[in-house]
C-alpha cells in the first residue's frame, strides 16, 4: 500500500510539475545563414550537445538547448573543401565565435504562450559567455517536432568583424550584422 501510495505522489508531482522531452539530436537540426551586405553569404550548420523541452498537460513550458559550437560546418555550394576549412577556422577564431574560450552556445526557454500553430518564447540566448533576451515562435511540425527561424544581431554578442555598423570602408567585404537560424527539434 505504501509503495502505491509513493507512486500515485509521484505521478501527481510530474504532472503538476511538468514533463521533461530529451531532444533527439540525431533527428533536430540547426541551419545557420549569414550574408554580406552587397552580395553573397555563407550558410551551414551546427548540432545540438543537448537539450530538454519541458511540457505540462502536453503544451511547452520551458526548456533548454546546448549547442556544440566545434560542429560548425560550411555548406556553401561551389565552395571548395580547403575554402571551406579555411572559413570555418576563421569563423571559430576570436573574429567570431572564439570557439576554443567558448565550446558552446545555449538557450533557456523561460516563459512560453500558445498561439494557434505553436508558441510565442521568451528565453536567454549566450554566445561567446554574453547573454541576451530572444524572443522567438516555436511553430509545430508534421513531424511531431518544433521548427522556428530567428535572426539574431551578432554585434550583441561582441561579433563586430565586417560590420558596417562598427568599420567604415569595408566595401563589398562588409557582413550583416544579422544572421539567420532554422531551427527544428524533435523530442522523444
Amino acid at each position: 500500500m505504501r509503495k502505491l501510495l509513493n507512486i500515485l505522489i509521484l505521478l501527481i508531482a510530474t504532472v503538476a510539475m511538468g514533463q521533461t522531452k530529451k531532444l533527439q539530436l540525431e533527428s533536430s537540426n540547426l541551419r545557420w545563414e549569414a550574408k554580406k551586405v552587397i552580395a553573397g553569404g555563407h550558410k551551414g550548420t551546427l548540432t545540438f550537445k543537448s537539450g530538454e523541452l519541458i511540457y505540462k498537460n502536453n503544451e511547452l513550458v520551458g526548456g533548454s538547448l546546448i549547442v556544440d559550437m566545434n560542429s560548425l560546418a560550411i555548406t556553401d555550394e561551389g565552395m571548395d573543401a580547403k575554402g571551406k576549412a579555411n572559413l570555418v577556422k576563421h569563423l571559430k577564431s576570436d573574429d567570431f565565435f572564439s570557439v576554443k574560450k567558448y565550446a558552446t552556445a545555449s538557450l533557456m526557454i523561460k516563459e512560453v504562450t500558445k498561439i494557434q500553430n505553436g508558441y510565442k518564447a521568451q528565453g536567454e540566448l549566450t554566445i561567446k559567455g554574453i547573454t541576451k533576451p530572444l524572443d522567438f515562435e516555436l511553430f509545430r511540425t508534421a513531424t511531431e517536432g518544433l521548427s522556428s527561424t530567428v535572426d539574431i544581431d551578432r554585434t550583441q554578442f561582441g561579433i563586430k568583424y565586417g560590420s558596417g555598423s562598427f568599420f567604415s570602408n569595408l566595401g563589398d567585404k562588409a557582413i550583416e550584422d544579422k544572421f539567420t537560424i532554422y531551427v527544428y527539434l524533435s523530442v522523444n
